[in-house]
């Protein structure tokens, strides 16, 4: 498209400087043709036009200053006509040369103005040779009274421009050799500009092409890192709360079992005087049981495999209640679905503590249990009237999970909580993920 443009510029380029060189050929020619006529024929026939009419040697005259200009080597002057300025033909060499005069072209020269043109005109037939044209320089120049402006006569010029034809074919070759070269180098400049552009544009094609390539395996590695990460956060989790079980299955099924030795054993003594000692044993061991009971209980997960987040929550309820003889109001939609583990044991944890504090700080009073799922998030909100002040602290040995251990727990999953205590009730808002469990392979 570029070498096309190119090429059509300088087609008009070229036409439009060989038209204004042929015309300033023309014009040059035709204005040096006129001033040599001025020169020659001016001062020798401004008294012969006085009238309408010249006489027989006037004609000779003028026969003598036609045939002077007719013998140029390069324009010869083929006709000569002298118009009257009401345009009678008052001279004319001969009438071999066929043409009809020009209004336009002289009335321009009555006004005072040189005018010429190339023309093809034919000539007279002669004899056996049949008609045939002659390209010619046709000239009408005005005739100036010397030393004077004014136009006494108008000059018909008809000028041979087989020369004028050749200087101008001439001037149009070198002129479109000109162009030629000028648009071929031009054509050179541009390809080889274009050229290099292209295997610019190819070179960083290449390399933007390579980068996306590295750019999206990097977005494949981190997320296969990312995927890596959070399945590894999960199976952390689930290892914690496994570690808990069997620390707690361990604490069961070991010191107590050893403890509960120890109460059996005083109590088939038959020594009598040791009685007061072993009721005081008993009484510690009893005691030891008890808060070995109490910490296993807590660090034993339930059986929550299996169970939709619905399930699971109301399992927790279940539990509570049964412990406490209180009632908890539960208010569930949209979470009827079973949910990754970590999520899972996160809000189990939640509402167990939850309960757990509303009823050793509260009494129990208008519990409430409402979880909803939505916008690819879970909310749970847990709520208990508040009575009185706060109960006394529990025994500092017994291990509390805490706000503290509930922000932990709430954050490990990337969710929020937020605890708000107020006169007349507390309320705890947790938000989670709602990342549902994966089918197994």
């Amino acid at each position: 498209m570029s070498v096309v443009v190119t090429g059509l510029a300088m087609l008009l380029l070229g036409e439009a400087v060989s038209y204004y060189v042929r015309s300033s050929i023309t014009r040059g020619v035709a204005e040096t043709a006129a001033a040599s006529l001025d020169s020659l024929v001016t001062n020798s026939i401004a008294d012969m036009v006085a009238g309408r009419a010249l006489t027989e040697g006037d004609k000779r005259r003028l026969d003598d200053l036609f045939d002077i200009a007719s013998d140029a080597q390069t324009t010869p002057l083929v006709e000569i006509r002298i118009f009257h300025l009401d345009g009678t033909l008052l001279y004319e060499v001969s009438d071999a040369v066929v043409d009809t005069v020009s209004d336009v072209q002289l009335q321009a020269a009555i006004a005072g103005t040189t005018s010429s043109d190339l023309v093809d005109l034919p000539l007279q037939v002669a004899g056996p040779l049949g008609s045939h044209t002659i390209s010619l320089l046709r000239l009408y120049s005005p005739l100036l009274r010397p030393g004077t402006e004014d136009v006494f006569a108008v000059a018909g010029l008809y000028y041979s421009a087989k020369a004028l034809l050749a200087l101008q074919a001439r001037a149009q070759f070198a002129v479109w050799t000109i162009v030629l070269i000028g648009g071929g180098l031009v054509i050179a400049g541009l390809y080889a500009f274009v050229a290099s552009t292209d295997r610019t544009i190819r070179r960083q094609n290449g390399e933007l092409s390579a980068n996306l390539d590295e750019s999206r395996r990097l977005s494949d590695e981190n997320r296969s890192l990312h995927l890596t990460s959070e399945q590894l956060r999960i199976d952390a989790i689930e290892a914690n709360e496994q570690l808990l079980a069997r620390v707690g299955s361990d604490i069961h099924d070991g010191p107590l079992q050893l403890l509960t030795l120890a109460i059996l054993q005083p109590q088939q003594s038959p020594d009598a005087v040791d009685a007061p000692r072993s009721n005081g044993a008993v009484e510690l061991t009893a005691e030891a049981i008890a808060e070995l009971r109490s910490i296993s209980s807590g660090l034993v997960l339930p059986e929550l495999a299996g169970l939709t987040l619905a399930e699971t929550l109301k399992l927790a309820i279940e539990r509570y209640e049964g412990a406490t003889g209180t009632l908890v109001h539960a208010a569930m939609d949209a979470v009827d679905h079973v949910v990754e583990p970590d999520v899972q044991v996160c809000l189990y944890r939640i509402v167990q503590e939850s309960l757990s504090n509303a009823y050793r700080h509260s009494g129990g009073f208008e519990q409430s249990v409402n979880a909803w799922g939505r916008d690819g998030e879970i909310d749970v909100i847990i709520s208990n009237a508040r009575r009185g002040g706060p109960l006394p602290a529990d025994d500092p040995l017994r291990p509390k999970l805490g706000l503290r251990g509930m922000h932990l727990r709430v954050e490990a999953v990337g969710g929020s909580l937020v605890v708000e205590m107020s006169d007349a009730q507390v309320v705890v808002k947790a938000k989670v993920p709602d990342r549902k469990a994966r089918p197994s392979p």
